[in-house]
């Protein structure tokens, strides 16, 4: 789901974009560059996402669509809650970023 699902989205808007010749695509994130024991199939599709991200930027920058591989860090979310995470926090707490915090900078 990691791969398909960013590379359907992905081409799906990125097509529209590309049509109205403006837009801007966010993927990734740092797990892609740290693999970690128990979660190699997760850094793996991250690695994914991030090689994808790099190609559609010189694919689609003569369209006007800026595409960036975003790479915030650990990043508290319901997703990061749901396995074992506690910190809520919509700033930086003890090198975690709140959601709100990561939204921000990406965009």
């Amino acid at each position: 789901m990691n791969t398909r699902a960013v590379l359907l989205l992905t081409h799906h808007f990125a097509k529209e974009m590309a049509q109205r010749q403006r837009g801007g695509i966010i993927i990734s994130s740092m797990a892609a560059e740290v693999a970690s024991a128990f979660n190699a199939h997760y850094c793996a599709t991250k690695a994914y996402d991030l090689k994808l991200a790099e190609a559609l930027w010189d694919e689609l920058r003569p369209s006007g669509v800026d595409v960036l591989g975003f790479m915030p860090g650990p990043t508290v979310s319901p997703g990061y809650e749901d396995e074992g995470g506690h910190i809520r926090s919509h700033g930086n707490v003890g090198g975690r970023y709140g959601c709100r915090c990561v939204a921000s900078v990406g965009v």
